[in-house]
């Protein structure tokens, strides 16, 4: 798996900056949820914990998900 993560180094590090353009410019509640996540990485929680007390649920999640799905996709289309 880390093989093939390196692989794509790349892309996943342009679609990590992607999120956090997300989360930092398309709602309040995202950017709050940025800015807990960040905090709690910062301390001695798990990063998994960190993440979802952020987060929230999985279908929180998949509602993020699918909003940021959209997002890049806009960005996408103003080229």
């Amino acid at each position: 798996e880390r093989d093939l993560f390196r692989a794509k180094a790349d892309a996943h590090y342009a679609e990590a900056w992607a999120f956090v353009h997300f989360l930092r410019h398309s709602t309040s509640e995202n950017l709050r949820r940025f800015e807990r996540c960040f905090e709690a990485l910062l301390g001695p929680v798990p990063a998994a914990e960190a993440v979802r007390a952020a987060f929230g649920s999985d279908e929180q999640i998949d509602r993020i998900d699918d909003a940021f799905r959209e997002h890049v996709e806009k960005l996408l289309s103003r080229k």
